[in-house]
């Protein structure tokens, strides 16, 4: 949970393309935020990625979002991912 809110954040890292199968990198397990509301993740490779933000409630998906990682050039960097839970509770309200 997030602080004394009543949900919890899931993150879900997806790599997609030939090189991520090449690897056997496709991931996409979906993990518990444990409260930090980001997630940091380092470039291993070129290539399309994407990172989904799920926010739950009462054991419901109550919001979810999806964030284009497009890696085209340039060396391994780590990316620092955020989840805007107030932007997304606003937009998806239930």
């Amino acid at each position: 949970m997030l602080g004394s809110c009543p949900y919890s954040v899931y993150w879900k890292v997806r790599n997609v393309g030939p090189e991520a199968e090449r690897r056997d990198m496709t991931r996409g397990k979906i993990l518990d935020d444990r409260g930090n509301s980001e997630r940091i993740e380092n470039t291993n490779f070129y290539g399309p990625h994407y990172v989904e933000c799920y926010i739950i409630e009462d054991g419901v998906c109550a919001a979810r979002d999806r964030i284009g990682v497009p890696i085209s050039t340039g060396p391994q960097t780590s990316h620092r991912l955020r989840c805007s839970v107030i932007r997304l509770t606003s937009r998806w309200r239930i």
